[in-house]
């Protein structure tokens, strides 16, 4: 017997709900203008046109403070880059509630950032 995916996933309407991207930056021995961050394994990422950026948490690998404070910009077609800043937190979370016409990004750091530092990335978006 052949089991088949059924790619309509059995005819469940998917729109509207939500999904993550994951990625990492890694500032060891990186040039200024090499700071994007990975997202399943690229520096620009493609999502369905029309979804909505909801928020981005931003987690420092370090251990133990002092954490740095890091500026994170946000680069499409669809609108100007914008800059959001986080204070020196381990941990910080930046609403968005951004709609991507053409669903094509790119996150990168804008500051400043110390050396060997490791940052995780977690996006939220939903699909139209």
């Amino acid at each position: 017997m052949v089991m088949e995916t059924d790619l309509s996933l059995n005819g469940h309407n998917l729109n509207g709900s939500v999904h993550y991207l994951h990625g990492f930056l890694n500032t060891k021995n990186k040039k200024k203008n090499q700071l994007y961050f990975v997202l399943n394994g690229s520096s620009q990422v493609l999502i369905p046109a029309n979804s909505i950026l909801l928020n981005i948490t931003i987690l420092s690998r370090n251990i133990m403070g002092p954490f740095p404070a890091i500026s994170l910009k946000f680069v499409s077609d669809d609108f100007p880059p914008f800059i959001s800043t986080s204070t020196k937190e381990k941990k910080k979370k930046i609403d968005l509630d951004v709609k991507l016409p053409n669903g094509v990004f790119s996150v990168l750091l804008s500051s400043a950032t110390p050396k060997d530092e490791v940052f995780l990335i977690l996006i939220e978006y939903r699909t139209p």
